[in-house]
Parts: structure tokens; C-alpha cells; sequence
């Protein structure tokens, strides 16, 4: 994943993050898409480098976080509605409305919320239907 140029180095923590929210957004939405998420662990070396979900020790970086928590909360919708909004976007399936848990994706926090306080929420966040 890069921003702009693949030549120039990006360490957008944020950027990546959102961007592999949306992508894993987007994959749960649409059986039929297949995702692909170069890098995992950062290449800081040569022409392209760029940042992935781990460091190159494998460490967690905060977009594996984001990635962790949005996988927990989509296996916990359980084919109801969902929502998420990250990195500038959102991605929603079925009725996205009423009450139901937001889960701050950078953290992992739970709480009751509808999708009008999504966007109240800074960073990465997804809204599961009434669980």
C-alpha cells in the first residue's frame, strides 16, 4: 500500500489503518471481491518502501489493531446490518439505522450508539445492529 508515488517512502500510521479497514470493509460487503493488502510487514529497504500492518521485528503496528477489531465486530454482526467509517469513507450493509454497538476499531471499546454517532467518533470506527 502506498500513498502517491510507490517510489516515495509513506509512514501514514493513519493512512494504512484506514485504508485496510476499508478494504476489509468492503471484502465482507461483496462475496465476490477478493482483497489483497501488499504489504504485511514493512519493506524499509530499496526502491518501494512502505509500511505494512506489522514492523519488520513483527510488531504490531495500529492498523493491525484496526484490522483485529473490525474482524471481531463483522463476525459479530452475523449477516445483520453494519456499518464502517474509516479513512475518509464508509462502507454499510443492510439497514444502517437505529440503535446498536459502536466499536472504536483503534482500541477495541464497545459502546451503545446508532450510525448518526459514527461520525462523532475520531479515528476508525464500525456499528453493529443491536447487539
Amino acid at each position: 500500500m502506498s500513498i502517491g508515488s510507490p517510489g516515495a517512502a509513506q509512514a501514514d500510521e493513519a493512512w494504512v489503518a484506514g485504508r485496510a479497514a476499508q478494504a476489509l470493509a468492503a471484502a465482507h460487503a461483496n462475496a465476490d471481491a477478493h482483497v489483497y493488502c501488499d504489504t504485511f510487514a514493512d519493506v524499509d529497504r530499496g526502491y518501494f518502501a512502505r509500511q505494512g500492518v506489522v514492523d519488520r521485528l513483527y510488531n504490531p503496528r495500529p492498523a493491525f489493531h484496526v484490522l483485529r477489531h473490525l474482524t471481531g465486530a463483522l463476525a459479530a454482526a452475523d449477516g445483520g446490518a453494519w456499518a464502517v467509517r474509516a479513512g475518509g469513507g464508509e462502507v454499510a450493509v443492510g439497514t444502517a439505522g437505529g440503535a446498536g454497538i459502536l466499536v472504536d476499531l483503534a482500541t477495541g471499546e464497545l459502546r451503545p450508539g446508532g450510525t448518526d454517532d459514527l461520525a462523532a467518533v475520531a479515528g476508525p470506527v464500525a456499528w453493529i445492529a443491536g447487539t
